[in-house]
């Protein structure tokens, strides 16, 4: 070999050591009958020992985390009986200092004698503590994520925009679909939450595949039975501004759902009444009217909601110190029953059977009054001609018994009359 070709050797193999120190890697040989080992020194060096240490596999190994030791033998096992094409395997290995770096070994048989049996395995090994260190704060972070996400009261999700299939759920995910995460981890969107579902999610999971933001309600059947769930889907972009995930965040709204519609009912039921029916807020201010307010009274929600107190309706028959004495009650939260007269917008007065109470909030706060008013004008007047009827009933009764007894003592003059002539009584009791 001339010096020319010798130098160009030299170079490449500085240029490959110095390739190989750079990405942390080191080549290896064993001799598999007697055990020993050569290798380049720079993997003692990686663990800031002296090459010379090293002469057989077994001063490696028992350097090898006591839990790794055992699964790093059976791979190199499994490759020189054939049943591994070839050796590879991750291992923790303790340095001079007493700590531990991650090896990446991999390796496979480079020499065999005339029967085919294994002579010779060489393989390289790369220092892959960085990238541990990454995975274990990565798992770290992700068990953080997952236990945090486990305590919120939302099903939480993160599905692959391509393949539409989980790669994240959190705990009430899980128990509300009643299926175990491993199940549900890797499954389609689909088989999850229903054919139905589904086919009423894709629009919506086409608009965020698009990079946009998408919500909708739904009714799912899950593990409690049928329930509405507000859906929100927000779109993952990479560094190239790309879409790879769609993170789900959703909230079962079955009771504000069942909420709203015993509101729509009541509010259907109070728009319907016949009775007046309006609410104040704790200054008085009219907040809510019904239709028959308006029916009744004249004035329309326009004129009164926002902007008046129910004094619009005084009639004035009733004195300051009276509204004085039933707004203080009304603070108290007691509940008022009365009958009285208001003032309708062309002025005409109308009589009232009425009852206020508070209203509360979660915290027993008043946070306005209700008032129900029912327009007995007509029962008044019905009731006055009937009061006229009774007493002209009485008039004529007391006439009819006067006349009666009249009689009686007129009978009666005569019978004695009869008795002192000698004759009989003509009335007979």
């Amino acid at each position: 070999m001339d010096k020319n070709t010798n130098d160009i050797l030299r170079e490449s193999n500085a240029r490959l050591n110095l390739a190989m120190n750079a990405a942390h890697m080191a080549w290896w040989e064993m001799d598999i009958s007697t055990g020993n080992v050569v290798f380049d020194k720079h993997k003692t060096e990686m663990l800031g020992y002296d090459a010379a240490e090293f002469t057989h596999f077994k001063d490696f190994m028992a350097l090898v985390h006591l839990e790794d030791v055992s699964k790093a033998m059976q791979a190199m096992h499994n490759h020189i009986d054939g049943s591994m094409d070839k050796y590879e395997v991750e291992y923790r290995i303790r340095t001079n200092v007493g700590d531990y770096k991650w090896f990446h070994d991999i390796g496979s048989i480079t020499q065999r004698d005339d029967e085919g049996k294994p002579l010779k395995v060489a393989g390289l090994v790369i220092d892959i503590s960085e990238r541990k260190q990454m995975e274990l704060e990565f798992n770290a972070n992700n068990e953080r994520f997952q236990s945090v996400a486990d305590h919120v009261s939302a099903f939480i999700a993160y599905v692959n925009v391509d393949t539409l299939k989980y790669e994240f759920v959190n705990k009430m995910f899980v128990d509300s679909f009643g299926m175990p995460r491993e199940k549900i981890i890797g499954s389609h969107v689909r088989d999850v939450i229903g054919e139905d579902n589904y086919k009423y999610a894709i629009k919506y999971i086409e608009m965020v595949r698009s990079g946009k933001k998408a919500s909708y309600e739904n009714t799912f059947m899950v593990a409690s039975g049928r329930r509405w769930i507000d859906v929100n889907y927000s779109p993952v972009f990479d560094s190239n501004g790309k879409v790879t995930s769609i993170v789900v965040m959703s909230y079962d709204v079955t009771e504000r759902k069942q909420r709203e519609a015993q509101l729509r009912n009541l509010q259907k039921a109070i728009e319907e009444s016949h009775d007046i029916v309006f609410i104040t807020d704790t200054e008085g201010i009219i907040t809510f009217i019904n239709s028959s307010f308006t029916a009744i009274y004249g004035f329309t929600a326009q004129e009164v909601v926002g902007k008046v107190t129910p004094r619009i309706l005084n009639s004035g028959k009733s004195t300051k110190e009276m509204h004085t004495t039933y707004w203080n009650a009304m603070l108290k939260g007691l509940e008022l029953r009365h009958e009285y007269q208001n003032k309708c917008k062309d002025g005409s007065l109308i009589d009232i059977e009425g009852s206020a109470s508070a209203i509360y909030d979660e915290q027993k706060n008043i946070i306005g009054f209700l008032a129900i008013q029912r327009d007995i004008t007509q029962h008044k007047r019905e009731e006055q001609e009937l009061i006229k009827t009774n007493r002209r009933l009485e008039q004529l009764n007391s006439f009819f018994v006067d006349r009666e007894n009249r009689m009686i003592e007129l009978k009666q003059e005569i019978n004695e009359l009869c008795v002192r002539l000698g004759e009989e009584k003509p009335y007979m009791w």
